[in-house]
């Protein structure tokens, strides 16, 4: 919980800090053009002109806003699940920490994961901002893969066999926090 409220908090600051530099960083770079008087539209029409790009501007960001949120309670009763029945990190049978690394119970968290982000893979498909979500979900995905493929539940006799089950399933361990982190950057866009 600490770090998810650590997580906004930053957020929070970053998207304070990332809207401020960008409309300093839009009035220093677009000087105002040197017209004539009949150039220049009316106060009236321009403010017309303007009130019109801001409501067309704003419905699609408030659409993109709405699309992102779907995705967010899509996903969100998803990852609590996995992390109330696997546990998560240094908690989850898959910990490098823990013995139950090499059985069944982290093959079944790993099984969960991979079906997990699939589901998220599916749902960002085609849409924008979603960039390290994907790419948390691809790495979550392969890594639950390849712990299958080695057969890391019943402990590999080989050590290099049984170090590469534990990088694996260090990933798989962490799979669901970083999701959710994913997940709430994707709500800025990244």
């Amino acid at each position: 919980m600490k770090r998810y409220v650590w997580t906004m908090a930053a957020l929070a600051v970053c998207l304070v800090a990332c809207d401020t530099s960008s409309s300093a960083d839009r009035s220093a770079a677009s000087p105002a053009p040197h017209a004539s008087s009949s150039d220049s539209p009316s106060p009236a029409s321009a403010s017309a002109q303007a009130k019109g790009e801001g409501e067309a501007g704003a419905g699609a960001e408030s659409g993109a806003q709405a699309e992102v949120e779907r995705v967010q309670q899509t996903l969100t009763p998803a990852l609590d699940e996995l992390s109330a029945s696997h546990g998560e990190g240094g908690k989850s049978p898959c910990s490098a920490a823990k013995a139950e690394l090499f059985t069944p119970s982290c093959a079944a968290m790993a099984k969960d994961v991979s079906t997990l982000a699939g589901t998220v893979l599916n749902e960002v498909e085609g849409k924008h901002g979603f960039a390290t979500l994907r790419k948390v979900a691809t790495s979550a995905r392969e890594a639950a893969a390849q712990y299958a493929e080695l057969d890391c539940a019943n402990r590999p006799a080989r050590l290099a066999t049984q170090e590469s089950c534990r990088r694996h399933a260090a990933v798989i361990a962490q799979a669901s926090p970083d999701l959710r982190d994913g997940v709430n950057l994707g709500l800025t866009g990244r």
